[in-house]
């Protein structure tokens, strides 16, 4: 079923993929919200290890301390006044002490080696950057695939693209962004375990997850955008 442009709009506004006002006055709530309760679960987090003896009640404070310097640097850079420079500068030097002072145990430990840590951050941002020219690929052959299927014909190829609705290809594009994610999450296993990093099936497991929240979040700050380059694409009439 081929909709126009303006009907697929309509769908497009109810499912909320072209936020009006009202729409980011509850999304900016919802960050607000969503800092508070990561503020509180830090703290609580941190006061149970720290009752408990563990040495990782530094690295849940330094976090609620990292969350709060944010803020204050976002209010001084729009308010431009010191009063909020001064407390951003002590908990984000706080912060950033608690957190060397956490990654320094480790190492004095042998738990982790500052170098290794530095390595797996290395890998996972090339690891993301692979996972998109993978997802990129899949879409390529999905779309040759069918191009066979259609023998190359454009009149239905084109009919065909105009009986997807905007959800419908956000719901391809999203199966295509799982699978780019789950191969590259498979090929990092083997690539954790040359390294010699410990539990590699784990490592992948958190990239996996992290990978998908990372473009979880991407896509839901930039639906806006996506969805009105979709709707592009579609007839008038």
């Amino acid at each position: 079923m081929n909709r126009t442009r303006e009907e697929e709009r309509r769908q497009a506004e109810a499912l909320h993929l072209l936020p009006d006002e009202r729409d980011r006055e509850i999304e900016t709530a919802a960050r607000g919200r969503s800092g508070s309760v990561t503020l509180a679960l830090s703290l609580l987090f941190s006061a149970a290890c720290l009752l408990q003896g563990s040495g990782a009640w530094a690295a849940f404070l330094a976090l609620a301390l990292a969350g709060g310097a944010a803020q204050c640097f976002h209010q001084y850079a729009c308010y431009r006044e010191r009063f909020y420079l001064l407390p951003a500068l002590i908990l984000s030097a706080a912060a950033a002490g608690l957190g060397g002072w956490f990654l320094w145990t480790l190492q004095a430990a042998g738990q982790l080696s500052i170098g290794r840590l530095a390595l797996f951050a290395l890998l996972c941002c090339l690891l993301v950057s692979l996972a998109g020219l993978v997802t990129l690929g899949l879409f390529l052959l999905w779309a040759w695939i069918k191009g066979l299927w259609y023998k190359k014909d454009s009149d239905r190829w084109e009919q065909y693209f105009q009986s997807i609705s905007t959800l419908g290809f956000l719901a391809r594009l999203s199966a295509l962004v799982s699978a780019g994610i789950a191969l590259t999450a498979a090929v990092s296993y083997p690539l954790f375990a040359a390294l010699g990093f410990p539990t590699p099936l784990r490592l992948s497991l958190v990239f996996f997850a992290g990978g998908w929240i990372y473009i979880f979040l991407k896509f839901h700050r930039k639906r806006d955008l996506l969805a009105a380059k979709l709707l592009r694409l579609k007839k008038r009439s």
